[in-house]
């Protein structure tokens, strides 16, 4: 069975800073590895060093036949202390979202995702009241340099994880747990997007929105009520607050299930299921003598479960987002009818003919993995 996408489908991948460039030892997360009282077992380190493959890896996009690559401008890098901007990083990422218009990769581009640099996390964090200050100055400075080669813009990605994990739950930096302290860090996060959203409008005709991990809530035994409270921090707050954005970038994972067994019955078996030994719960998989066909059906017929839900999902967040801004997103609405002339320095020269003289050469020091 084939399965025909329409027109002007993107189909593509994504990829955080932190997660694959290396060395960012300028950010929170980087001291957050190193902290011995963190929940981080080793440090990122060199990652795969997108930093200086970006080259070899968007030619890798192309061959695969993607058509648009989501990826992260570091913050760290690119204001490494208070005030202080490095052109030579605004530039460097510049050749990177050239590099993507060069490879037929419409560049979508995330201005943070969960790292911020170590003077912010100093100064209190997304906590302190004037964050959502300092990192629209930050979408200032980056979409002025950027902004005429974004194809889509990303505001914040999964603001409600960063509030929840590294507020209340302590597993992200800064590692606390207070309930108050989360309030203010997702108010901070509303502010700041709506800021940045305002700002990076003034720089790029292109699409500006905000991501959002966001789960399958379902209520059993009569827990609708606090399914909706759940949800109202998570999700409904952030939904209120991007109403006149331009799309909603949905992430999903999970299906998250408010409540309890609706039999007790159920709640005995799988007691007995975590007492049973590994080896009786090995043999309780497909073994070997499951005839291919059977075990691709179960694999199959997982991937339709999986993409059902995601369906529901789907249809929820369009129902709830329609509601609030009473539109709906369209890819072309903001064409991109102005463009920024090259020029304006080295790095802008050759933005539409190819990356500038040494775009992809190596650091010297840099490993190969």
């Amino acid at each position: 069975m084939s399965v025909r996408f329409p027109e002007g489908f993107l189909w593509g991948t994504a990829t955080s800073a932190h997660q694959v460039e290396g060395a960012n030892y300028n950010s929170d997360w980087w001291e957050w590895e190193h902290d011995p009282t963190s929940p981080c077992t080793e440090p990122s380190g060199d990652a795969c060093d997108h930093y200086h493959r970006y080259p070899d890896d968007l030619a890798i996009l192309q061959d695969l036949g993607f058509n648009c690559y989501r990826f992260s401008i570091e913050w760290a890098r690119i204001e490494p202390e208070e005030g202080e901007f490095s052109r030579a990083q605004l530039d460097h990422y510049r050749r990177v979202v050239a590099a993507c218009r060069e490879n037929g990769l419409l560049p979508i581009v995330t201005l943070h995702h969960f790292t911020s640099p170590r003077w912010v996390a100093r100064a209190g964090g997304w906590a302190h009241p004037d964050a959502p200050d300092r990192f629209a100055r930050y979408c200032q400075r980056a979409g002025a340099h950027l902004g005429d080669l974004i194809g889509v813009a990303c505001t914040i990605n999964e603001p409600n994880i960063v509030a929840l994990m590294g507020y209340l739950t302590g597993i992200f930096p800064p590692g606390e747990r207070d309930a108050e302290a989360r309030e203010r860090v997702t108010e901070n996060f509303i502010a700041a997007h709506r800021m940045a959203v305002e700002t990076l409008r003034e720089h790029t005709d292109a699409p500006v929105g905000l991501t959002l991990a966001m789960s399958e809530y379902h209520a059993v035994d009569g827990a609708d009520e606090n399914m909706h409270r759940l949800r109202e921090p998570m999700e409904d707050v952030f939904l209120d607050a991007v109403r006149d954005d331009d799309f909603i970038g949905v992430q999903t994972y999970s299906r998250t299930r408010v409540g309890g067994h609706p039999d007790h019955r159920h709640r005995k078996r799988d007691r007995n299921r975590r007492r049973r030994p590994k080896d009786r719960l090995r043999r309780r998989g497909p073994s070997r003598a499951t005839p291919v066909h059977l075990r691709r059906y179960r694999r199959a017929r997982l991937r339709l479960l999986v993409a059902s839900r995601q369906l529901r999902m789907g249809t929820r967040i369009h129902a709830d987002v329609r509601a609030r801004r009473g539109r709906s997103f369209d890819p072309g609405a903001r064409a991109q009818t102005k463009r920024r002339p090259a020029g304006r320095d080295r790095a802008c020269q050759r933005a539409g003919g190819g990356p500038p003289l040494g775009a992809g050469r190596r650091h010297p020091r840099a490993k190969r993995h």
